[in-house]
């Protein structure tokens, strides 16, 4: 899959079948990580309109585990791009915002096959847009109601 990026870049992502294992555990693993982050945050009655209420989002140095599972998906799915080496771990975090976020959509998109073929059910998948299409979203965008 080709991805058009801000300033006239693109970015090509790997198909899930294109993935080794390794790569597949990681990106298990990190959803794993923000499903129980996004759980924690019903749990914990957070509503993004209700600042009173963001103290419950777990955050470190490198972000939320929401958004380490981005991360992780654009590392693992970027097999090219016009922007020069590969994202890692370390550096993708030092992408322009813009381009960060039309690379998130789309590789936990791409992702998604992963967490389809494992059985995460898209009703209790809180990184699922609103709409229903189970595709992730941005911290920002993630909308978690209280059980």
């Amino acid at each position: 899959m080709i991805v058009a990026l801000p300033g006239n870049e693109s970015a090509t992502l790997r198909t899930y079948e294109e993935l080794t294992e390794r790569q597949a555990r990681r990106i298990r693993a990190a959803l794993r990580e923000a499903l129980v982050e996004a759980g924690n945050l019903a749990a914990a009655g957070f509503d993004e309109t209700k600042p009173e209420t963001w103290a419950t989002i777990k955050k470190d140095e490198n972000g939320t585990s929401i958004e380490a599972y981005q991360d992780r998906c654009i590392v693992e799915l970027v097999k090219q791009w016009t922007l020069g080496d590969l994202p890692t771990m370390e550096t993708v975090g030092d992408l322009p915002a813009k381009t960060y976020e039309a690379l998130a959509l789309a590789a936990t998109e791409a992702a998604r096959m992963t967490s389809e073929d494992e059985g995460v059910d898209a009703k209790v998948n809180p990184l699922a847009s609103s709409d229903g299409s189970n595709v992730s979203a941005p911290i920002s965008q993630v909308e978690v109601s209280s059980p």
